[in-house]
């Protein structure tokens, strides 16, 4: 019987380690969930700014699909501008100019 005492009290040490380890484990367990649900809120903000960017490029491209409007009905309604020289008619071949001293 003897024998015995040392025997439990290693076997209460390794019991206690044990614990301390599953503590440990469940600590660890418990801050991985926090990590997640922290992560999981960054997503999720990040899926808003992500919305509100794609929002903000389709009335970038709203505003510009309106300005390209605006520029070809303004080109389109005003008329062409009459030449400021006329057209030089091509002299007669056989026309001759006498050369001045």
């Amino acid at each position: 019987m003897m024998n015995q005492g040392p025997h439990l009290i290693d076997v209460g040490t390794k019991w206690n380690e044990g614990n301390k380890l599953v503590q440990f484990g469940n600590d660890m367990i418990a801050q991985g969930r926090y990590n997640v649900n922290e992560g999981n809120k960054l997503i999720s903000k990040g899926n808003i700014q992500i919305t509100e960017g794609n929002k903000l490029i389709e009335q970038g491209k709203k505003l510009i699909s309106e300005s390209e409007n605006d520029y070809r009905q303004r080109v389109n309604s005003v008329p062409p501008l009459e030449p400021a020289i006329p057209p030089v008619q091509p002299a007669d071949s056989t026309e001759v100019f006498p050369l001045e001293d």
